[in-house]
């Protein structure tokens, strides 16, 4: 842990002498409005605390920044399902937001919701000395992701830094390789939901015809039974 701490903080140490701009042009594919966002207001404490806990037992360390950019966006969401996920969205990945009802279309109920372009990220890092790992806890780094791994102690050598810090300075994307990111499985749960309405709409259509080919076959049925008693009474 001392190590991980002494490495992030001679990091921050070189961010603030160069000055070196982070940029990420595509933060969020959910959220395009977000647009170009910029990463500032480094901050890192031990155990909750601004300054430093017990150096040689030190429990956990967070390194918390912003993505942030000028201005605020609003977009509006329909129907009280809609609008409680949203919030509760928002509320959980501590995005600084508003929101209001307002008059929809035909009586639906409708919320207007402004969000400021500043999301809250956070590297943490806990250990547990009776297991003997060390957790990597991260969110908010990209698409609003939780990435959460553990490493035994001996794994957390110069090299795996070096990957931590190009990673959260967005140099590449080598230390973390989600199996699925958060906006392609958007784009699964949008393609499976898409496959339903294909599935249902089939379905609907199938009990149609099964119906009209019933109906009809009834029909039939009835027209034979009305003819052949009309030609018996003939007879």
């Amino acid at each position: 842990m001392q190590n991980i701490f002494n490495y992030l903080q001679e990091t921050l140490e070189y961010l603030r002498v160069v000055d070196e701009v982070v940029e990420i042009p595509n933060y969020s594919d959910h959220y395009p409005q977000l647009g170009r966002l910029y990463q500032c207001d480094y901050k890192i404490n031990t155990d909750g605390f601004s300054g430093l806990a017990d150096f040689n037992r030190m429990m956990q360390i967070n390194l918390t920044f912003f993505c942030s950019n000028e201005g605020r966006f609003s977009y509006q969401i329909e129907n009280k399902a809609s609008i409680e996920q949203e919030v509760a969205f928002l509320h959980s990945k501590s995005v600084p937001f508003e929101w209001k009802y307002v008059k929809g279309k035909e009586q639906k109920q409708t919320a207007a919701i402004t969000i400021t372009r500043k999301i809250p990220v956070r590297f943490r890092f806990e250990v547990d000395y009776e297991q003997s790992v060390i957790t990597i806890l991260i969110n908010n780094h990209e698409d609003f992701a939780v990435y959460k791994k553990s490493f035994q102690p001996e794994q957390i050598d110069e090299a795996f830094l070096d990957k931590l810090v190009r990673y959260l300075l967005r140099r590449d994307s080598e230390f973390i390789r989600l199996e699925i990111s958060a906006s392609k499985k958007r784009k699964i749960r949008r393609t499976l939901e898409q496959i339903q309405r294909e599935e249902a709409l089939i379905k609907e259509q199938i009990k149609r015809e099964t119906q009209a080919e019933h109906q009809a076959a009834e029909k039939k049925r009835i027209s034979g039974r009305l003819k052949a008693l009309l030609t018996r009474d003939k007879d």
